[in-house]
């Protein structure tokens, strides 16, 4: 039912561009010195090129990432190098889909699944999960977004790096109330139109990097974000209320070329996916880690309060939050849309 409650302990959580031109792709490949998989020599070192949505630098990253290649690197004894190429400096955020595509590069080490909406629109019920992500693995969603991205584009699904934190509304204004959001000015993100427009708010498109500004103007009111993450732009500066209870989920994803995939001896992919599952775990506690080192020492100093809204009206935000965005993806993904809702809702297994 679209209207299905989901449990709270764990509500997680197209601005997009068309696809790389021919011209576009043929000079990234010359750039990356791309050459078409060919059968590997266990004993050769097999380099596999990547890129990140997000700069090298980002709070989202900076510590995953790495861990994760480094994993790698020592459980294969050196015989697989993930080259970090960089982030959007180096391809574009939008574009990346279509790169790992053609293979121009090799793997997406982390990028948020609805990114890749315009070729995979069903990527954008990936925050509307309720599991994390090694529970993903054991529940039948992870083989069922392998199969969609292995049929889609053309590429292996290997896990992600972050989950379980959810997204709070951060505002300017006081929330205390459901009627409270009528008429009020948020900045926007394809996830949270469906809510926006139930609840009476305006939604506009402010890219993050313009939100500082945004918000100190009075632009936007407020933006819903990851718990883990909001201090990465400074916004604690500008915000005075973290607006609960938290839902959806962080859904970024680690994909690799399929082509590459195949071309990898069976014991090089058991250690990509070995490395990723152990990194899964790492990567969620260190981001919990993080939100709790932000809340205390750099938010509260700033002032920045804490507003649960009434149970009733909690029950009611949670609820609109997934069945209003359930309601878009199930008309937009008639083939795979029913299958991620029955596996993504606790409830209803």
């Amino acid at each position: 039912m679209c209207n299905q409650k989901p449990r709270r302990e764990f509500m997680g959580k197209k601005i997009f561009l068309t696809g790389i031109g021919l011209c576009v792709a043929s000079m990234l490949m010359a750039l990356f010195g791309f050459v078409a998989p060919s059968e590997t020599n266990a004993a050769e070192t097999i380099v596999i090129k990547a890129v990140t949505a997000l700069p090298k630098t980002h709070p989202d990253i900076f510590t995953s990432v790495p861990k994760f290649i480094e994993m790698v690197h020592k459980r294969s004894g050196g015989k697989i190098k993930i080259d970090w190429l960089g982030g959007p400096e180096v391809i574009g955020s939008f574009e990346q889909t279509d790169a790992l595509k053609s293979g121009v590069i090799q793997m997406q080490l982390y990028t948020p699944l609805a990114y890749m909406a315009p070729r995979v629109p069903e990527t954008e019920a990936s925050s509307l999960t309720q599991f994390a992500p090694w529970e993903e693995r054991k529940t039948g969603i992870f083989e069922l977004w392998d199969e969609i991205f292995q049929k889609k584009l053309n590429a292996k699904y290997l896990g992600r790096l972050a989950g379980i934190l959810p997204y709070y509304l951060y505002s300017t204004v006081k929330i205390e109330k459901l009627e409270d959001f009528k008429g009020k000015i948020f900045r926007t993100h394809p996830l949270y139109v469906p809510l926006y427009t139930a609840l009476g708010a305006k939604p506009v498109t402010i890219p993050p990097a313009d939100l500082y500004t945004a918000l100190e103007r009075g632009t936007v009111q407020g933006t819903f974000w990851p718990q883990a993450g909001i201090t990465g732009f400074g916004l604690e500066e500008v915000v005075k209320y973290e607006i609960g209870p938290g839902i959806w989920q962080m859904q970024p994803g680690t994909l690799m070329n399929l082509d590459m995939w195949k071309k990898l001896p069976k014991e090089m992919q058991d250690v990509i996916n070995e490395s990723m599952q152990e990194a899964e775990y790492i990567a969620v506690a260190a981001r919990i880690w993080e939100a709790n080192l932000d809340w205390e020492y750099k938010m509260k100093p700033k002032g920045v309060k804490r507003i649960i809204l009434p149970a009733e009206d909690a029950d009611k935000y949670i609820s609109l939050a997934y069945s209003a965005n359930w309601e878009e993806i199930l008309k937009r993904c008639p083939d795979y849309g029913p299958k991620l809702k029955k596996l993504f809702l606790r409830e209803k297994r």
